[in-house]
C-alpha cells in the first residue's frame, strides 16, 4: 500500500477518511483523523481500498457499486470501473497489483446495504481490471452455490488468494489458472456470529505466512504457509478495539493494517498490530534485522533496527580481541592496528545509527519481490513533468549509502544549482543479498539476472524511457543493461568502464593504454587478496566476519583506504560518519556473506566487458582502480555519448565528490531529453 487509507461512512455523506490507529501489546489505542475525501455516488459507502507506489487510491463501493480512484494531491475521486463493468454487484475487496498492472475486485450481490450476505448472496466472483485504464480482463466464479467473496492479497509469484467467508475458507487462484483451489479451511475460521461469515482480511506477513481476520469477532489468525502449502492456524488475538475489520495489509515496518468498523463508534481505522511478525515471532528483542516479506506490491519501507541489535554491537565492539601490532610502518599488510582501533573506538563512543536511519527514512523507501527476491530501493520522484528516470547501482563494499548526498540534487534540481531540464526521477535499489535486500535462496543471480531484475523494477515503476548508472559491481550490472537492451533503457552511464580488450597487445599501446594495464597489474598483484577469497570461498569469509564486528570493519575499511582520492588520509576523503554508516549496514543486516556472493556467482570475472551499440557515457575519476583509456572505449562503444575524466575522486565516486557526480550525469544525459 502506498498511503495509510481505510474507509468510513462520515454522517450522510460517504468519504474515505484517513486515520491512524496504533495497538500495541498493552492494548492501548490512540486515534488521529488526518483528512476526509468524498467518494461520488448516491449509496456509495466505501468498504474496500488499496493504493499503489504512486499514491493513487482505488476504493471499492457498498451500494452503488463500480470503483473509484483518487489521484494523489487532488484528492478527487472518479469512477474508474463503471457498476455495469462489475456486474452491478457491490466491491468488498480490492487489491492494486503493480507486477502486473492489475487491479483485482471482489464483487458480490448483497441485495442492498441491508441484506444479510450469508443468507442472500447466490452470485461472488474474483473481477480484474486493466490497473490503467479500467477496462475489464477476467471473471472468475468462486466455488459453490453462496460463496462470498470478502478480501484478495497476491504473493510474489502473482497467484491471487481471496477470503470465502461464507463457506469460510482461503481460496487460490494460482498465476495462471483460471479455477480456484482450496487453500486453507480449517474450524478456526468460522467465528460465533450471525450468517457464519468467518473471514474477511487477508495478508501475507514479514514471515511469509498468511494472515486472515474473523468479521464480528475481530480475530487475527496466522495460517502457516511452508513449501507453498497451508500448514497450521494460530490465533493471534481478539482486537477489542476494531471490529467488522474490512481488510488486512502488511506494512514495511513489521506489522499489520487492520482496516474496518469499529463496533463502539461506528467509524473505521487502521491497526497497526505490533504483532512482531518476524519469523522469530519476537522482533523488538531481536539482535538482528529482518526485513518483512516482500511480495509483487511495491510496499513503502521505514528502518528501524531493533535497540537490542544496536546494544549487542556496542557489546561486541567492547569484548574485541586484537592482533598484535604490525611490523611496518604503512598499509602493506592490511588496516593498521593503531587505525582500526580509533575507528572502533569512535564506533563504540560516539557513532550515532540512528542519525543514519532518520536520513534514509527522510527518503522514499519501498520493498518489492523481483524474480523471487524481495528488493529494497529508494524511489525519489522529481517534481518536474519532464523528469527522466534514472537507476543507480552500488558495488562491494558499498551500498545505498553511497547515493545519498546525489539524489535530491538530481530529482530537484532546481534547489540545487540546476535547472529542471537536468531532472531525474531517481531510483536507487539494494543489490540482492546487500543491505535491506533479500538474500537469494538459489544460485544464479549474476549481473546479467540483476540486470533483467532491474529492468522489471524499472517497469513496475511505470517507466518507459529510463537510463542506468552504475560503478564497481553497478557497473557490471549496468554493462549488462546494455547488452540485454530491455525495453525502455535509453542508454547508461558508468564511473568504471569495462573495455579492456579480449586479447592485450605486446607492443604499441599509447600512454594512457599502458597506464591501465600497468593499474590492473597491481591490483591483481597486490590488492586482490579479497577478491579470490570471496570469489571462490564467501561462506568461509561471511562466517568469520557475520560474528566480528571489527573483523567486517577492516574489511571494509581497508578498502576505503585503497580505492578512494586522499593524501594518506582516508578521512579526507570520507568522514568516520560515512564509512561507519556503511560499515554498519553490512554489520546490522548480517551480510558478510550474501555480499560476498556476488564474486562467487560471476567469478570469473573480467575487465572485457565487450562491445555496446547503446547510448553510453563515462566518467574517469583519477583514483579508480585502473583509469579507462577512451582510445578502447571508443572501440567498444559505437554510440560514446559523453566522456570526461576528472581532476578529483576515486572508486566510490557519488560518495567522494557528490556534486561532481551530479554534474556527471546532467552533462551525459542531456542529448537524451530533446
Amino acid at each position: 500500500m502506498g498511503r495509510v487509507t481505510v474507509s468510513r461512512r462520515v454522517g450522510c455523506s460517504p468519504q474515505i477518511a484517513i486515520l491512524a490507529l496504533v495497538l500495541n501489546f498493552t492494548g492501548q489505542a490512540a486515534t488521529q483523523k488526518v483528512k476526509s475525501i468524498p467518494v461520488p455516488g448516491t449509496k456509495a459507502f466505501p468498504e474496500s481500498i488499496t493504493s499503489t507506489s504512486d499514491g493513487v487510491l482505488f476504493v471499492g463501493r457498498l451500494g452503488d457499486g463500480g470503483i473509484v480512484r483518487v489521484k494523489p494531491r487532488t484528492a478527487e475521486g472518479t469512477v474508474f470501473v463503471q457498476p455495469g463493468a462489475s456486474g452491478s454487484r457491490s466491491i468488498l475487496g480490492v487489491f492494486a497489483d503493480e507486477a502486473s498492472s492489475t487491479l483485482w475486485a471482489c464483487s458480490n450481490d448483497l441485495s442492498g446495504l441491508g441484506g444479510s450476505a450469508a443468507a442472500t448472496d447466490t452470485w461472488s466472483a474474483l473481477k480484474s481490471f486493466d490497473l490503467n485504464t479500467g477496462d475489464a480482463k477476467h471473471s472468475f466464479s468462486l466455488p459453490g452455490s453462496n460463496a462470498f467473496c470478502n478480501d484478495i492479497t497476491v504473493d510474489g509469484k502473482g497467484s491471487v488468494y481471496v477470503t470465502d467467508s461464507a463457506n469460510p475458507t482461503i481460496l487460490k487462484l494460482s498465476a495462471g489458472a483460471t479455477t480456484f483451489d482450496v487453500f486453507a479451511q480449517d474450524s478456526a475460521f468460522s467465528a460465533p456470529q450471525s450468517g457464519g461469515a468467518g473471514l474477511d482480511g487477508i495478508a501475507f506477513g514479514s514471515d511469509g505466512n498468511l494472515y486472515v481476520t474473523t468479521y464480528t469477532a475481530g480475530e487475527l489468525l496466522r495460517v502457516e504457509v511452508k513449501d507453498g502449502k497451508a500448514g497450521h492456524v494460530t490465533k493471534l488475538s481478539g482486537n477489542r478495539h476494531l471490529q467488522f475489520p474490512d481488510a488486512l495489509r502488511a506494512l514495511g515496518d513489521n506489522s499489520l493494517l487492520l482496516i474496518g468498523a469499529a463496533a463502539a463508534t461506528g467509524s473505521a481505522g487502521i491497526l497497526s498490530a505490533g504483532l512482531g511478525i518476524s519469523a522469530n515471532a519476537s522482533f523488538n528483542k531481536a539482535t538482528q534485522f529482518v526485513a518483512p516479506t516482500a511480495t509483487h506490491d511495491v510496499t513503502p519501507f521505514k528502518v528501524q533496527v531493533p535497540q537490542a541489535a544496536l546494544d549487542d554491537l556496542k557489546k561486541r565492539l567492547a569484548n574485541a580481541r586484537w592482533p598484535d601490532k604490525e611490523p611496518v610502518t604503512d598499509w602493506s599488510q592490511g588496516v593498521p592496528l593503531a587505525k582500526i582501533r580509533a575507528r572502533t573506538d569512535y564506533w563504540a563512543r560516539d557513532y550515532d545509527w540512528r542519525r543514519a536511519e532518520r536520513a534514509l527514512n527522510a527518503l522514499p523507501q519501498f520493498r518489492t519481490a523481483l524474480d523471487g527476491v524481495g528488493i529494497y530501493f529508494i524511489h525519489a520522484r522529481s517534481k518536474h513533468e519532464r523528469a527522466l528516470p534514472i537507476i543507480l547501482t552500488h558495488g562491494w563494499p558499498g551500498s545505498v549509502f553511497e547515493f545519498l548526498d546525489v539524489i535530491r540534487p538530481l530529482a530537484d534540481p532546481t534547489a540545487h544549482g540546476g535547472s529542471e531540464n537536468d531532472a531525474f526521477h531517481v531510483v536507487v535499489p539494494a543489490l540482492p543479498g546487500f543491505g535491506f535486500s533479500d538474500n537469494p535462496p538459489e544460485k544464479g543471480w549474476n549481473v546479467a539476472r540483476i540486470a533483467n531484475a532491474w529492468a522489471a523494477l524499472m517497469k513496475r515503476l511505470g517507466y518507459e524511457r529510463w537510463v542506468a548508472q552504475g560503478g564497481d559491481w553497478g557497473a557490471g550490472v549496468t554493462t549488462a543493461l546494455g547488452h540485454i537492451q530491455p525495453p525502455g533503457l535509453a542508454a547508461i552511464h558508468l564511473n568504471w568502464a569495462f573495455v579492456f580488450p579480449q586479447k592485450i597487445p605486446t607492443e604499441g599501446l599509447s600512454q594512457d593504454e599502458q597506464r591501465a594495464v600497468d593499474a590492473a597489474a597491481i591490483f591483481q598483484t597486490q590488492g586482490a587478496g579479497y577478491f579470490l577469497e570471496q570469489a571462490t570461498r564467501p561462506q568461509t569469509i561471511g562466517t568469520a566476519l557475520a560474528d566480528s564486528p571489527v573483523g567486517q570493519a577492516a574489511w571494509i575499511y581497508e578498502k576505503f583506504h585503497a580505492w578512494t582520492d586522499h593524501d594518506g588520509d582516508v578521512e579526507s576523503a570520507l568522514t568516520n560518519d560515512q564509512m561507519l554508516d556503511d560499515i554498519s549496514l553490512y554489520g546490522l543486516t548480517n551480510s558478510a556473506a550474501s555480499t560476498a556472493r556476488i564474486y562467487w556467482e560471476n567469478n570469473p570475472a573480467t575487465y572485457v566487458g565487450g562491445k555496446i551499440d547503446l547510448p553510453v557515457g563515462v566518467s574517469v575519476f583519477p583514483r579508480e582502480i585502473y583509469r579507462a583509456p577512451r582510445s578502447w572505449a571508443e572501440k567498444d562503444y559505437s554510440k560514446l555519448i559523453y566522456w570526461n575524466e576528472l581532476p578529483k575522486g576515486g572508486h566510490f565516486a557519488a560518495f567522494e565528490q557528490p556534486a561532481a557526480f551530479v554534474r556527471e550525469l546532467r552533462a551525459c544525459f542531456t542529448t537524451l531529453r530533446a
